[in-house]
């Protein structure tokens, strides 16, 4: 399988078990993957600083928190 580790998701899911089963899959396929369970992890996660990661993609919720 190739692997797609370059290749950055964060998952900004509000439920749970939706986020980790998402996270799943894509870990499967190769893909580094970040969950959030809220706006302002999200936020966060996407914020400035010099630990800051950059992410290739990003999937949000649309009621997302």
């Amino acid at each position: 399988m190739e692997r797609n580790s370059k290749i950055s998701i964060l998952i900004a899911e509000s439920d749970e078990a939706t986020g980790r089963l998402a996270g799943r899959l894509l870990e499967r396929r190769g893909y580094d993957v970040d969950i959030v369970t809220s706006g302002d992890d999200c936020l966060k996660a996407l914020g400035g600083g010099s630990g800051r990661k950059a992410y290739s993609i990003i999937l949000v919720n649309e009621t997302l928190t």
